[in-house]
């Protein structure tokens, strides 16, 4: 019996590849590494210090982890606060689950700062929260979606996560968690790993 839903934050309820895909060029700049937006978008739903240690070792150059979140998370929400809305069908299909008694947590690989701005723009009021601040091992390491059980207190089993990007569905599957992908960052071809892919949170009704 599913008790509880998870959602990821950046591209299932907010829209955010925008902010993020136009800004992400301009901060390696600054410290000296060409990134576009192509290369960017496939470390999706990783989180933002490994995203730093992966392309400092692939690029072989020094980059200043913390210098870095911060000029990233700077730029992100001047641009951002313009831009970032919810994506349509996902307001709607939470107030459905808080209805139906169903417990809701966001599990996101960005920062505390980063999901408290992005739901401030979104608009959601949501108090259940992990991060990558909360755990040891980033997507695809399920423990992320595992913590979020945790604090809703419920099984893995009982959970449906909802996802867009392809190391959101790894996490979710090694969890041992239904997964739902929507198509807002990755066409179909490249979820079908997930359990169940729509094209709109309009689409799920309980």
């Amino acid at each position: 019996m599913i008790k509880a839903v998870i959602f990821d934050v950046d591209g299932v309820l907010v829209d955010s590849e925008g902010a993020s895909l136009d800004t992400a060029g301009e901060v390696f700049k600054q410290f000296g590494v060409k990134m576009t937006k192509k290369e960017y978008k496939n470390y999706t739903g990783v989180n933002l210090r490994e995203i730093v240690k992966i392309v400092s070792k692939k690029r072989k150059v020094k980059i200043n982890a913390n210098e870095f979140v911060k000029a990233r998370y700077d730029l992100y929400e001047k641009y951002g606060k313009k831009t970032i809305k919810p994506f349509s069908g996902a307001k709607t299909f939470i107030s459905m689950l808080r209805r139906k008694k169903i417990k809701i947590a966001v599990a996101t690989a960005g920062n505390k700062r980063k999901l408290t701005f992005n739901l401030k723009c979104g608009g959601f009021d949501i108090r259940n929260r992990v991060t990558a601040d909360d755990i040891k091992h980033g997507k695809p390491a399920p423990d992320i979606f595992l913590a979020a059980a945790k604090k809703l207190k419920v099984k893995p089993n009982e959970c449906i996560v909802v996802e867009d990007s392809l190391n959101g569905i790894k996490a979710a599957k090694r969890a041992k968690m239904f997964c739902v992908a929507v198509t807002n960052t990755f066409p179909r071809s490249k979820l079908k790993d997930a359990d169940l892919i729509i094209d709109s949170l309009s689409e799920l009704k309980w």
